[in-house]
């Protein structure tokens, strides 16, 4: 399957999206009529004549209106929130920037695998951010576009997982870059906000007509008839939920097996991913988050977020046990998995990968001849080339090395192409340009994917 194939999937399940928010917003008006009309015949409010007397009343367009009105609100409120793509995910969740060669030998780590999986994969590397508050191991990626996408890791992944074992979860996320999982998974996120305000409503309801000064208005003003429709508002939002995690489930579930398995094909090593698997098993926090916002964006992490529903089909992931199985069925690879600790020194841990004959790829798709090539390219990078990649005046400096690397060696510093250019990026440029051109023509497109 080619990207442009990949792609027209990913609007299929857009308009599946579409069809099940459609069925998840008709249910919860429905429950929130029923809900109003049941609390408003139980405290009085509502003549004998039952329904005919709630449809002669204008209180159901009400109760549709005010229903309708929160679920599009909380979704368009999202929506505006998450208009920056991943970047808006992450500032809305409270994720920690971090720079391409991190400042600790946990994130360089993470920025050397990362790099690594998008010179194999052909595109550029997604900003990297920690949740730095967060014990449990997880991952996921968020963005509109492979080109402005963010992978945002756990404080606990850092800590816990060995090389081998982010490589795992990097390149499970990177198989739902090139799925186009990314768009659909942040247009959720906005569906669910939406879907989940109901609750959110009922519970605020709920704690302030809980005060004394407010049961006393309510017994004395309106019978009881506030904290019943607090109480409707919260059933109608249960629905909702229900509704949410149905969709959820509906979505992401399959694809998360099919990401675990490519991660398997494309790294070649599934100790890997099944270590990181058996780490999230044997945690005290496993996968979950703390967040506030863990539930809108259960679907599209690396493992289940929040406590395992009892309910399976709600689930949006299968069970530990259940990944496991699925990448080892005979077991072998549990048996020769040794727990290790996280590499502290910030060195590459495992073997090399064997050279490759030659790496012919085409952008949007992930070999492991492409990943073993990738290890390799990066590894022969001169330092001062690594570092410029890692910087925005750094990347441009090198994006005119490449454009002049075709150039006799011994050129002017400048050149009509910098001579607009501030003049430190100009004289980088000029340095990186011999680097540039000893690597060969075979690597300036995986230099123009680090340096974009």
């Amino acid at each position: 399957m080619d990207f442009f194939e990949r792609q027209d999937r990913a609007r299929r399940r857009t308009a599946v999206l579409v069809i099940l928010f459609a069925a998840a917003v008709i249910l919860t008006v429905a429950a929130a009529n029923l809900a109003v009309f049941l609390a408003a015949r139980w405290s009085g409010d509502l003549p004998p004549a039952g329904g005919a007397g709630w449809l002669e009343r204008p209180w159901w367009l009400v109760v549709t209106a005010a229903t309708l009105a929160v679920i599009l609100g909380g979704t368009l409120r999202r929506h505006i929130q998450l208009r920056s793509g991943g970047r808006g995910l992450a500032a809305l969740v409270g994720a920690r920037r971090v720079e391409h060669g991190g400042a600790t030998p946990a994130e360089r780590r993470l920025s050397n695998v990362v790099e690594e999986m998008a010179i194999a994969a052909g595109l550029p590397a997604p900003e990297l951010y920690v949740l730095d508050g967060e014990p449990g191991i997880n991952a996921f990626v968020a963005g509109f576009t492979p080109s402005a996408s963010v992978l945002v890791v756990t404080r606990g992944a850092l800590d816990t997982l060995t090389r081998d074992e982010l490589q795992g979860v990097v390149a499970h996320e990177f198989s739902h870059i090139l799925n186009g999982d990314m768009r659909i998974n942040l247009r959720l996120v906005s569906v669910l906000a939406g879907i989940l305000a109901m609750g959110q409503m009922g519970r605020a309801m709920l704690r302030g007509g809980t005060s004394t000064r407010s049961r006393r208005r309510i017994r004395i003003h309106a019978g009881g008839f506030w904290i019943l429709a607090a109480l409707a508002l919260y059933l109608a939002g249960a629905v909702g939920v229900f509704f949410g995690r149905l969709i959820k489930a509906a979505i992401a579930r399959q694809r998360e097996l099919l990401a675990d398995a490519a991660a398997v094909q494309f790294t070649r090593n599934p100790a890997g991913i099944v270590g990181a698997l058996l780490k999230i098993e044997a945690a005290e926090a496993g996968s979950r988050l703390r967040n506030l916002h863990a539930e809108e964006m259960s679907h599209m992490c690396f493992g289940e977020t929040l406590k395992a529903a009892r309910a399976r089909f709600l689930a949006t992931h299968p069970t530990v046990p259940e990944r496991v199985r699925a990448l080892d069925p005979s077991g072998r690879v549990r048996g020769a998995i040794r727990v290790r600790p996280a590499a502290e020194d910030g060195r590459e841990a495992g073997g090399r990968p064997a050279s490759p004959e030659a790496v012919v790829g085409r952008a949007g798709d992930l070999s492991p001849v492409a990943l073993a090539f990738a290890v390799r390219f990066r590894e022969g990078l001169p330092p001062a080339v690594r570092r410029a990649a890692r910087t925005f005046p750094g990347a441009r400096a090198l994006v005119y090395a490449l454009v002049r690397s075709g150039e006799t060696a011994g050129g002017q510093e400048t050149s009509p192409l910098t001579a607009r250019e501030d003049a430190p990026v100009a004289r980088l440029a000029h340095r990186l340009a011999p680097a540039v051109r000893e690597l060969g023509p075979a690597a300036r497109l995986p230099l123009l994917d680090l340096a974009l």
